[in-house]
């Protein structure tokens, strides 16, 4: 690049970037200096107070201040803050006397609710770091996550101490020992937690989170999302996933009341709207393809103010009639799990909603193929930077060093993900860089594209494209009992797609299948096309 182009790209790497990008700061023209001034005004991210304070410190002043308020309650049995730090301290000196203690990790195997806030607690008490895992894993991956971790003990419930017994330390969550409160150190870049995610190799990855990118987030999402001691939030996320960070922690700072519910609520978006009646919840958290459900369907909600959703890329608005407001996140998990967010407008025919715009103390840039800052309405990497990146992936300083580069002194996270920014400074999500871009004798596909023509019929609710062994495939969730044909919906998108991006195979389902982290799990959609392929061959052979 060169002239007054080379001298814009700079200027917004300098703005976006904060330097991340390869710039030149001389030359900069009196135009695109303007066009800086108008940027820095419309998308400059806040910045988080530089005073710190632990997570675990604002539940203290709870417990001690309210100690009979209600903490937790539900399906994992209830605590007041009171009771729960009392617990939650006994744990922590339980595990000091076995030697656990600072730079330490502990893995949490537990039920959702009141066991694992005691547990997750305890460690933080002890000066440690919680692994979390959801108990419903199977159990060759809690292994395999556990040997990985490097762990200097185990906490689990009661009723999952059988699956980690063969593990040197395994102590109960409903045991304790007496004493005198403790005084946890409070460095911010100490680890908080370390969450595993699937790892390219095939081993999962542990990404280690600070307690300043913990704090951050949950100062953050206590303020925006109004939280307070009023508040009852549904808890329905599984503990494997990160996502339950923003459920849990958040509540608790706020003083308001974790709600805990059915597993079911993880996979029917049906069981989310009756267990949030039921439990009088004013904040429902739910992953992308539940909220879905709930805003396909046109779930009626009484008495919940938000809904609050993230995870995957949203899809569907809230209907006019909505009584509650809906807000999309987006986030990696090396970033803390959420790094911009936008109210969803209600309606139908504006598009995919967007991702929106940094939430405090986190800067995004978008980048192109050279690392330069691309222009507003073109396709970029998001590259995140700010309080919120994780110290890195456990163990695995080659890859640490590949995702997070340092540049200019800082560090960033390149996630891999693409967006545009439109003209207001908001983000639009794009897909990934690796997976969701094919290329089909010469023609560009977008698995996006095809999912969102899909939704455009009337008679889809929900759908999901993959790339298959035998080529293109769908699955669609009809908007109603009726059945789906599939020529009709071959036929629904034929003026809205290239001939290339034609789905080969549609199969139709009663949902979109999940993973345990509420996400849509396209290896089991290309099982179920195949599946599907492979009956109709069967037909046809069996008719000549």
């Amino acid at each position: 690049m060169g002239g007054r182009t080379g001298e814009r790209g700079s200027a917004e790497g300098q703005l976006r970037g904060r330097t991340v990008l390869p710039v030149r700061s001389t030359g900069i023209s009196r135009a695109v200096r303007r066009r800086v001034v108008r940027l820095r005004r419309a998308g400059r991210p806040e910045v988080i107070s530089a005073e710190f304070e632990p997570v675990w410190s604002r539940i203290a002043a709870w417990a001690r201040d309210r100690p009979d308020s209600l903490a937790v309650c539900g399906d994992g049995g209830d605590v007041t803050y009171g009771e729960l730090w009392s617990r939650a301290q006994g744990l922590a000196r339980l595990l000091g006397k076995h030697g656990v203690g600072a730079d330490d990790r502990v893995v949490l195997v537990c039920s959702r609710g009141v066991e694992f806030v005691v547990a997750a607690l305890a460690t933080w008490l002890a000066g440690s770091a919680y692994v979390p895992l959801d108990p419903a894993m199977p159990a060759r991956r809690l292994e395999t996550i556990v040997d990985e971790a490097r762990t200097s003990a185990v906490l689990a419930s009661p009723e999952h101490l059988a699956t980690v017994r063969r593990r040197e330390l395994v102590i109960s969550t409903a045991d304790g020992s007496p004493g005198e409160d403790l005084s946890p150190p409070t460095l911010q870049p100490q680890p908080a937690y370390v969450v595993f995610t699937s790892g390219t190799t095939g081993t999962p990855k542990g990404v280690v989170v600070p307690h300043s990118g913990l704090s951050n987030l949950v100062r953050w999402s206590a303020a925006r999302h109004g939280l307070d001691e009023n508040d009852r939030v549904l808890h329905t996320f599984g503990l494997g996933f990160d996502g339950a960070m923003l459920e849990l922690w958040p509540t608790l700072w706020a003083g308001a009341t974790l709600v805990t519910c059915s597993d079911l609520c993880r996979v029917v978006g049906d069981f989310v709207a009756e267990e949030a009646v039921a439990n009088s919840c004013t904040v429902v958290w739910a992953a992308t393809a539940i909220a879905e459900q709930v805003l396909s369907k046109g779930l009626d909600l009484p008495g919940v103010r938000l809904l609050l959703t993230g995870g995957d890329a949203l899809k569907v608005r809230p209907s006019e009639s909505a009584g509650y407001q809906v807000i999309n996140h987006y986030g990696p998990t090396e970033a803390t799990v959420v790094t911009t967010s936008h109210v969803v407008e209600p309606g139908s025919g504006q598009g995919p909603p967007p991702i929106g715009t940094p939430i405090t103390g986190v800067e995004i840039a978008l980048c192109g193929p050279d690392d330069l800052a691309v222009h507003d309405g073109e396709v970029g990497e998001i590259l995140i930077g700010g309080h919120g990146l994780a110290l890195g992936y456990l163990g695995d300083a080659a890859r640490t060093a590949e995702a997070f580069p340092t540049v200019g002194g800082r560090r960033w996270y390149r996630s891999g993900d693409l967006a545009v920014r439109d003209a207001d400074g908001v983000l639009h999500f794009r897909g990934r860089k690796d997976n969701e871009q094919l290329k089909l004798n010469g023609q560009r596909i977008e698995l996006g594209e095809i999912e969102a023509a899909l939704l455009e019929l009337p008679q889809v609710m929900a759908a999901c494209a993959v790339m298959t062994e035998a080529g293109l495939g769908a699955l669609v969730v009809p908007s109603s009992e009726q059945q789906v044909d599939e020529r009709s919906v071959r036929g629904g998108i034929k003026d809205r797609l290239p001939w290339a991006a034609y789905p080969k195979w549609v199969v139709t389902a009663r949902a979109v299948p999940l993973t345990p982290n509420g996400k849509v799990d396209r290896a089991a959609v290309v099982q179920l096309v195949l599946a599907r392929r492979t009956t109709i061959l069967e037909r046809v052979r069996h008719h000549d």
